[in-house]
């Protein structure tokens, strides 16, 4: 990878909300085909997330709010 040490330094020191948005932007530029996570990886990690949710529903955001940050 050919990013500059500086950058790639800075992106980290983000706080995790903004590592979190930045790799989601990021995510969403590289064709799902690519992005070398097979389907049950992903839906193993949907069932990660389902699990935590039904924990602590808390941590779930509506739709509605979650569209219009998006």
């Amino acid at each position: 990878m050919s990013l500059p040490l500086d950058l790639r330094s800075a992106v980290l020191a983000l706080p995790e909300s903004d590592r979190l948005e930045l790799a989601t932007e990021l995510l969403a530029t590289v064709s799902p085909d690519v992005s070398g996570v097979s389907g049950e990886e992903w839906l193993s990690e949907l069932k990660r997330r389902r699990d935590v949710f039904e924990r602590d529903r808390s941590t779930g955001v509506p739709w509605p709010e979650l569209k219009q940050d998006g």
